[in-house]
């Protein structure tokens, strides 16, 4: 608990180095801004917990979504999705894998990436980038440890673009997973 708690300090100092540096308040940063620091204080907040220790994702003040909704998300898999409403968010825990997901809507892919990156690689938390690849789709995927003999996790983003034409991104951590012999 200690690692999320340097994190979510990390997040929460990260948007106010935007009021720091004359963009605006934390308070009032851009739409797009503030989205973008929502998604990531959901991934590390309600994400990152089960995915460390295996417990349930944090739902609080979260609704289930409709279940075709949750369907689609899962595809047949064991899950659970809530949605939130006042930031077009959605989480998205897997049960069959440590692997849990944020879908937010209208994410501009560049504040996205910059805010992870400065929260993991600049910031003083126990995780040490180990690789780092960039997608075609603007995304990246990045494999970090927190010590020596840590078990790694993967945080990956991507963008797409609804059917319906609504742009969109995915956030992700996740435990790799050993296969054994």
């Amino acid at each position: 608990m200690k690692i999320l708690h340097v994190l979510s300090v990390a997040l929460t100092c990260l948007a106010s180095a935007h009021a720091l540096a004359g963009v605006a308040p934390s308070t009032d940063l851009p739409e797009a801004e503030t989205k973008s620091v929502m998604a990531v204080r959901a991934l590390l907040t309600r994400c990152l917990p089960p995915v460390l220790d295996g417990t349930a994702a944090v739902d609080a003040g979260l609704f289930p979504a409709e279940d075709s909704v949750a369907g689609r998300l899962l595809g047949n898999r064991p899950g659970q999705v809530w949605t939130d409403r006042e930031f077009e968010l959605m989480l998205v825990q897997f049960h069959d894998t440590p692997l849990c997901r944020i879908i937010a809507l209208d994410i501009q892919p560049r504040i996205l990436g910059d805010i992870v990156l400065r929260v993991f690689d600049e910031v003083d938390t126990p995780f040490r980038q180990q690789r780092f690849r960039v997608d075609e789709d603007g995304g990246f995927a990045a494999v970090y440890q927190a010590g020596e003999g840590a078990k790694a996790i993967i945080v990956r983003v991507s963008t797409a673009v609804s059917s319906a034409g609504q742009r969109f991104a995915t956030l992700s951590v996740e435990r790799p997973v050993v296969l054994s012999n």
